[in-house]
């Protein structure tokens, strides 16, 4: 079995994919586990391909490429100058995530539709277009459920720290739920009116927060928890 392995190290968590082709095999998150102890984990003499994504900064890419370069040979660290499938309309690229650039590849790879908003709901909000005619035109970056939840509390002298799972109500009539709703809903306001202007594309959720997010919108949408995953395996293939 000839495999590919793709490495998403998230603000929080370490997720592992596992592709055969274009299938995936496995995918598996942890919230603590280091790229050595990923090792331990994986089949390493079946997997022949390897792509790592990182949005926590050069000492990681740079300790990424040294411990995965003793075991493969093949190795790519994702960045904006990696040859793409799509192509970057974005003014600044070298300051694009690589997590937004392959979960725009993904939202690509699993649509049929000519153009995709992709709403990625982890750390940070952010809403990507990607087109299959002009690639990657843009998108927006808002903090994340827990870093709304968070602010509140920590820049406030009363507030307290909400959890994101509960009660959810159009007018909250206690402090908690006032705080839970204010956040999700205007998360989820928020997305509804980035579709409003896009109203001809398919909207599709992805990160750990989306199930939160997608009870409270109204625009049509589907969610793809490996939507990032996919995306890396498409571009580590579309190298050749």
């Amino acid at each position: 079995m000839r495999l590919n392995l793709a490495i998403d190290r998230g603000n929080t968590s370490l997720k592992v994919s596992l592709f055969e082709g274009t299938r995936l095999v496995s995918s598996e998150r942890n919230d603590s586990a280091s790229i050595e102890e990923m090792l331990a984990q994986v089949p390493v003499k079946d997997i022949t391909r390897v792509i790592y994504c990182t949005v926590v900064g050069d000492e990681d890419r740079h300790h990424a490429r040294q411990v995965l370069g003793k075991v493969w040979s093949d190795v790519t660290i994702l960045s904006s100058t990696t040859p793409l499938p799509i192509a970057l309309h974005y003014a600044t690229p070298a300051t694009l995530g690589p997590d937004r650039i392959a979960t725009a590849v993904g939202a690509l790879a699993v649509s049929s539709a000519g153009k995709v908003v992709v709403a990625d709901l982890g750390s940070a909000l952010t809403i990507d277009v990607v087109s299959r005619r002009s690639g990657f035109e843009g998108g927006r970056i808002a903090p994340g459920v827990t870093m709304r939840l968070r602010a509140l509390h920590e820049h406030t002298g009363a507030l307290p720290l909400v959890e994101p799972q509960g009660e959810v109500e159009q007018v909250p009539q206690s402090t908690v739920t006032a705080i839970r709703s204010g956040v999700l809903l205007g998360m989820a306001g928020e997305i509804d009116s980035a579709m409003a202007r896009h109203p001809r594309c398919e909207l599709i959720l992805t990160g750990g927060d989306a199930s939160l997010i997608a009870p409270h919108m109204r625009a049509k949408h589907r969610i793809n928890d490996n939507l990032l995953a996919i995306g890396l395996n498409k571009i580590l293939m579309s190298i050749g």
